[in-house]
């Protein structure tokens, strides 16, 4: 199948909501290693990044709308 012939409407419908959401490790900030890059980061194993389930940032953000 070529790309060319898919509708774009099949594409772009509706609305996916990751079930991850992705963010800078805070305490390597990113970097993957702590104390002066002698140890991997106990946080996010060393990929520099952790993933935040997307479920409680959606509540988060609906209870600080609520107040």
């Amino acid at each position: 199948m070529d790309r060319n012939t898919i509708p774009l409407e099949k594409i772009t419908s509706g609305q996916y909501i990751p079930p991850f959401i992705g963010q800078k490790c805070p305490v390597c900030n990113g970097w993957g290693t702590v104390s002066f890059q002698r140890k991997q980061c106990h946080a996010c194993m060393g990929k520099g990044y952790i993933l935040i389930p997307a479920e409680t940032e959606r509540e988060k953000d609906y209870e600080e709308s609520k107040t």
